[in-house]
């Protein structure tokens, strides 16, 4: 090769260099889709880095398994499709664990994909990262041998940045799309709601009404003819008046039972029922509008039908509002026919009038609420419209079905079918036996009770769980309770504070036990405050017990503050409890107790914060700032634990006076991940995670981890900050004194549109400055 053609060629190189990266750059910047990108990226990688093959393997967050196209060079389309489940020690496994650039010289039956022209000689692997996410790995195979020079190296991981960033910018583009579809079904779910609701005020408001202008109408004639010795109709007005307060109180408690199903706040009281015996004692109660009607109530019950396991209250209802709605339509004269019989293991019941029917076409919309069928030329008839809609509740809350089969002009039939065993409830807790007897498992119960009363600063807690029949709690774990209390105390379901949260679901904060009046007695002694925390513990999305909160270390009352603490973190031991019993014998417990573990270490080594100023502040400003309630409790939980990372520091290195080493630097720096890292087993919100990772991003974007900016940052990270730099002057650090609060807020107030959200500095100075009080305050709540 002459001289002059060596020189043509090294010139030519960096042009043909450079239309590749354009090339690259524009296919990184116009894909639309994953598939898209590497199909007009991967010639231009493989010319880049001079390989023969190529493969993107995408991770898939859900099963673990790495998915992708496969290149080789002069092929114009894919040669092949990979779908990995990468062992531990394979090439892929290696890349994947180590999160670096893997280099093997392969050849070998090893090798991760299946190349059409055959295996590589030399094979990288580099992984695609953003930020910590770990999105998948990039293959490079070679069918020659090569050195990974330091070159090559730094080529490919730039590529494998390039890539990175298009997947992030696609998958963030795809979140935004399903973000926008949410949004606006959300929106249009809500404005049925409204309507809903709209509806729901009217009807009621029609429905209160009529009963409401006859009392008056009636009270009034007897005021006015009080003193008149003429007047006789006294007793038959004050019947009126009395009839029509009960058909007042039916209405409301037929939209508080209602509303309670369907919350999901009531549960079932289930034990052995007789249909039989349930008619019997509803027979009086449906006798006047059997009368009204002129008609006769008529059973054909088998007899040996079972017994169902069923709320008999419930069921009462059930049958209640059939009869009574079959007597309103059924023709003077006629019989209601109730019959029942045993279907396999369930048990059906049906209800049947000969009155005008329904017309095929409004069948499906009897049990909705407040649905009326009105035909022209017929009376309307007197009820809630609520009815038929509780029957449905009652029915699917006790796992049954109903449905209704009518032919106009001869009558209707209303058919419900129940399970002469509830098996939900009692299988869901009998899955959480092995929480209670197996020691590991027992142990992360346990584990779990101290962080509660870490985070939360209790002295006394406990996890009260149901038995399988669901009437009553036993406390299965517990702190700061002697244990003697633990084995003897039983609350029935209803019964005291814990039975009350149990039955209604509802989230309770009591200042004094002593003079709260749905529960007004005396405080044990082993309490040495008079206020208390109760919250349902929520498994599957059943209420399985109840966690109970006493004493503050600080000796302080519990307040609505701390139950929204406690709220937030009974769902994350909610999850805990539902992950393992969801994996079973595969699931990760130590993971999971390392986490648990290392949240009361943190609290312990005061590595989290020991007061509850940042916590009280935090949800302060965030009210300031129109953070919701959700977003509140996230901030809250997260103002407790966010710092959890810096075990990964190491006391000796956060207690030391001196400068700290630039690795030193670079370990503090990192423990917003190694935070993300720690929580991961027991954290399920995305946004937690985000306000960790990102609480210590500036404004500007100078800020670590991702150098996020402005309102790339959450919401709930800009506050977090401005709180954490001033809870950190304020508190001092062995290598300097504190700050007075004026001093910290200068410099907060310094570094606002630089370090911290200029919105978010204001609103935090007008929380200090309100006071001198609100120092005041906070003081009250430090330990």
């Amino acid at each position: 090769m002459t001289p002059q053609a060596t020189g043509d060629r090294s010139r030519r190189r960096p042009l043909g260099l450079l239309a590749s990266l354009g090339s690259l750059s524009f296919g990184v910047r116009s894909a639309f889709d994953t598939a898209g990108l590497v199909s007009s990226i991967a010639d231009h990688v493989m010319e880049l880095a001079r390989a023969d093959q190529f493969a993107l393997l995408l991770l898939n967050d859900e099963t673990g398994e790495l998915e992708g196209d496969h290149y080789e060079r002069h092929r114009s389309s894919p040669t092949g499709h990979s779908r990995i489940a990468a062992e531990p020690k394979s090439f892929l496994g290696r890349v994947l664990r180590r999160e670096t650039l893997v280099f093997e010289e392969s050849g070998s039956e090893r090798a991760p994909v299946a190349w059409q022209s055959g295996p590589s000689e030399s094979l990288i692997g580099v992984p695609i990262l953003i930020g910590t996410s770990l999105l998948g790995v990039s293959v490079i195979g070679y069918s020659r041998r090569i050195t990974l020079t330091e070159r090559r190296r730094r080529a490919l991981l730039f590529l494998a940045d390039q890539i990175g960033l298009a997947v992030d910018r696609i998958r963030t583009r795809s979140e935004l799309d399903a973000t926008r579809k949410r949004l606006e079904d959300s929106v249009l779910a809500l404005r049925k709601v409204d309507e809903a609701k709209s509806d729901l005020i009217s009807v009621v408001s029609h429905e209160l009404r009529t009963p409401l202008t006859a009392i008056k109408a009636y009270t009034e004639t007897l005021i006015d003819n009080l003193h008149s010795p003429s007047f006789t109709m006294q007793e038959k007005f004050l019947v009126i008046v009395n009839e029509e307060c009960d058909r007042l109180s039916r209405i409301v408690n037929d939209v508080l039972d209602l509303s309670r199903m369907e919350s999901g706040r009531r549960r079932l009281k289930a034990e052995p029922v007789s249909i039989a015996r349930l008619l019997e004692e509803v027979t009086g109660t449906v006798a006047p509008e059997l009368t009204h009607k002129d008609a006769r109530l008529r059973t054909d019950l088998p007899a040996d039908l079972p017994q169902v396991e069923a709320d008999p209250d419930l069921l009462k209802q059930v049958l209640v509002n059939l009869i009574g709605n079959a007597a309103k339509f059924t023709r003077p004269g006629t019989d209601v026919v109730v019959r029942a019989g045993r279907q396999g293991e369930r048990v059906t019941v049906s209800v049947e009038d000969h009155g005008l029917g329904i017309p095929a076409d409004k069948l499906d919309r009897v049990f909705e609420r407040f649905y009326r069928i009105e035909e022209s030329g017929t009376d309307r008839v007197s009820g809630t419209g609520l009815g038929l809609a509780i029957v449905k509740s009652v029915v699917d809350l006790h796992g049954g079905s109903v449905r209704v089969e009518s032919v106009v002009g001869e009558g209707s039939r209303f058919v419900f079918d129940l399970p002469i065993r509830q098996q939900g409830f009692r299988q869901l807790m009998r899955s959480l036996t092995p929480f209670f007897e197996r020691p590991e498992l027992k142990l992360l119960l346990q584990s779990c009770v101290e962080m509660v009363a870490e985070v939360m600063d209790a002295r006394i807690v406990s996890f009260m769980f149901f038995n399988e029949e669901g009437t009553d709690l036993a406390i299965r774990a517990s702190h700061g309770l002697d244990a003697e209390t633990v084995v003897r105390t039983r609350v029935r379901l209803g019964d005291s504070v814990a039975g009350w949260v149990a039955r209604t679901s509802e989230n309770l904060c009591v200042e004094n036990i002593e003079s709260d009046r749905r529960f007004r007695r005396m405080n044990h002694p082993q309490y040495e405050t008079k206020s208390l925390l109760c919250v349902p513990l929520r498994v599957a999305g059943e209420t399985v017990g109840v966690i109970n909160v006493n004493n503050k270390t600080t000796g302080t009352l519990l307040d609505q503050d701390d139950l929204s603490l406690l709220v937030a973190i009974s769902r994350r031991v909610g999850v805990a409890i539902e992950r393992v019993r969801a994996a079973g014998e595969t699931g990760d417990i130590s993971a999971m107790l390392a986490t648990l573990r290392a949240i009361v270490r943190a609290r312990r080594t005061r590595l989290l914060p020991g007061s509850r100023r940042l916590f009280k502040m935090a949800t302060d400003v965030g009210k300031r700032l129109g953070m919701d309630e959700a977003e509140l409790e996230v901030l809250g939980y997260v103002a407790r634990v966010h710092d959890v990372g810096m075990l990964a520091v190491g006391e000796d290195v956060l207690g030391s006076g001196r400068r700290w080493t630039d690795t030193e630097h670079r370990q503090v720096e990192a423990h917003p991940q190694a935070g993300v890292q720690i929580l991961r087993p027991i954290e399920f919100a995305s946004k937690v995670n985000a306000i960790i990772l990102s609480h210590h991003e500036h404004f500007d974007g100078r800020g670590y981890p991702r150098g996020l900016q402005g309102e790339e940052i959450p919401l709930g990270a800009r506050v977090l900050a401005v709180l954490d730099a001033y809870e950190s002057m304020v508190a001092g650090r062995p290598y300097r004194e504190p700050f007075t609060s004026g001093e910290a807020l200068a410099e907060i107030e310094r570094c606002a549109g630089t370090q911290f959200d200029p919105r978010v500095v204001a609103e935090f100075a007008r929380v200090l400055a309100e006071g001198s009080e609100t120092e005041r305050g906070y003081r009250d709540v430090v330990r």
